[in-house]
């Protein structure tokens, strides 16, 4: 553990003395130290904000849009006499994902709510988002592509230019942890635009403090992490819940075995969820495997498969592994039971798997609540369970026992938050209606132990050694020459 604190402090305080050596004469080299030391803390998740690079941010915010600085058009671009539209909303999405994350149901709902949307991604989405662009061609929409992935300048100049050129009244903020450039724009637009941050990464550290009015908390945990740990005053906190995003003309796909004369029990979502814990989450798979002899255990998902592995040579022919599929919802209403991932859960998954019938079931220590808040009234449901064995029983109950499983499968569906409410309290929020809430800040000391173990020097790699960070690279030439290696490496092997 000493070596991984070592490797992470290490990078850290060289990124954070090269931000505070180059701030006042090296723009571009200054805003990729801060990614790359956002990224790194992400990784790390020991801390949720850095109140000094987020005072730093806002100066070098205000400096760049002054009429004396020469780092880029900005002076032409940025005036005092922003003149808004009412009925023009910007949504900022920085990921380009169709139905992975929040993106594709804010873009049905504000369209719905007849805005006219402006909608700002990056132009690696092109030709990739179809859900997401079938719901804005339903609307007064103007897409956006932007490059978000050359250089800083670029990046800030462009989503300026979006800024200016539609003069929304209302902006979404929907981003990645290290998104320096759109903090940089957004909290420039404070007291010109009702900026509203939507926190999907709400469990770990992110850029933004000052980028919005509103945080949009999906959960109750979030909001307590927002409000103790993040400092945010409570009131700009709101709770908005989401729904699970359901494509009922995907064609199902099938199954990867006959499932005559068999139950399968299934799980899903990135495998790093399932490792650590004591591994706790394949011992419950395999006592449930060895308590049902007519099991078979399905996953989905991608990452590092080794326990997967190891299961499927303890049950041979009883353990498949598949990769993320667009037909998630359809193959869940072709399974029996549900497990969630542990020792991280799956939010989303657990939503689709309620929609399907399927309780998600939830191994969750004492005392934590990482896992609340994804179903209504989920202290009622019966899907969180604080020990090993009272998992397994559940499982094995569920599995043997149809008459309980269908009695289960009626109350859980339920229990999932709808679209038309939120939508409701979607355009309440917009309306100026946003009821602010005040939550106990949760205990994150096991979840952090959790990061310390899964760190690893690759994340060092990803998050410096950039094409972004080009300006870094006489900084860390040990570590873009590894990257360039690495490349090389790929390459032939294709070959």
């Amino acid at each position: 553990m000493m070596k991984t604190v070592e490797i992470y402090t290490k990078y850290s305080e060289k990124l954070k003395q090269i931000i505070r050596k180059n701030k006042d004469n090296n723009l571009e080299k200054t805003f990729a130290a801060i990614s790359a030391y956002a990224d790194l803390a992400y990784n790390w998740n020991q801390f949720y904000s850095d109140i000094e690079v987020e005072d730093l941010i806002c100066k070098l915010s205000d400096k760049i849009y002054s009429k004396d600085c020469c780092y880029c058009k900005f002076n032409k671009l940025a005036n005092d006499e922003y003149k808004s539209d009412d009925n023009t909303v910007l949504f900022y999405d920085c990921f380009g994902l169709d139905t992975r994350g929040l993106a594709a149901i804010y873009a049905k709902s504000i369209v719905s709510l007849n805005y006219k949307v402006i909608w700002v991604t990056t132009d690696k989405a092109i030709g990739k988002i179809p859900t997401i662009e079938k719901f804005l061609g339903k609307g007064n929409v103007v897409k956006v592509f932007i490059d978000m992935s050359y250089s800083y300048k670029k990046h800030i100049e462009q989503l300026s230019e979006a800024f200016e050129m539609y003069a929304p009244k209302r902006a979404f903020f929907y981003t990645k942890p290290n998104d320096v450039c759109a903090e940089i724009v957004f909290y420039h637009y404070k007291n010109k635009v009702t900026r509203y941050q939507i926190n999907l990464t709400d469990h770990a550290f992110w850029l933004g403090n000052n980028a919005f009015d509103y945080c949009l908390e999906f959960r109750e945990y979030g909001a307590g992490l927002s409000r103790i740990e993040r400092k945010i005053d409570e009131s700009k906190i709101v709770l908005l819940p989401y729904y699970p995003l359901i494509d009922t003309s995907v064609e199902y796909q099938g199954l990867p075995f006959d499932k005559t004369g068999k139950k399968v029990l299934f799980s899903g979502g990135s495998l790093y969820k399932t490792i650590g814990g004591d591994n706790k989450f394949y011992k419950i798979v395999a006592k449930v495997l060895e308590d049902n002899a007519d099991t078979v255990f399905l996953y989905a998902g991608s990452g590092d498969d080794s326990e997967l592995v190891k299961l499927s040579e303890k049950f041979v022919g009883r353990v498949y592994h598949i990769q993320e599929r667009k037909d998630l919802f359809a193959l869940m209403t072709h399974v029996d039971v549900y497990i969630n991932t542990y020792p991280m859960i799956g939010g989303l998954m657990s939503q689709y798997a309620a929609m399907a019938g399927l309780p998600p079931i939830i191994l969750i220590d004492e005392g934590k609540t990482d896992a609340s808040g994804l179903l209504l009234e989920q202290d009622k449901a019966n899907i969180e369970f604080h020990k090993v064995e009272d998992v397994v029983n559940e499982l094995n109950h569920l599995l043997q026992d149809f008459d309980y499983r269908k009695q289960r499968a009626e109350d859980i569906k339920k229990r999932v938050f709808s679209e038309t409410e939120f939508t409701s309290l979607l355009s309440d929020i917009m309306q100026g209606k946003a009821k602010s809430c005040k939550v106990d800040c949760p205990d994150t000391m096991w979840f952090r132990k959790e990061y310390i173990s899964r760190f690893k020097f690759n994340m060092v790699l990803s998050a410096i050694a950039s094409r972004k960070n080009k300006s870094l690279m006489f900084n860390f030439i040990d570590l873009f020459a590894l990257q360039v290696a690495k490349k090389v490496v790929r390459k032939l092997v294709k070959r």
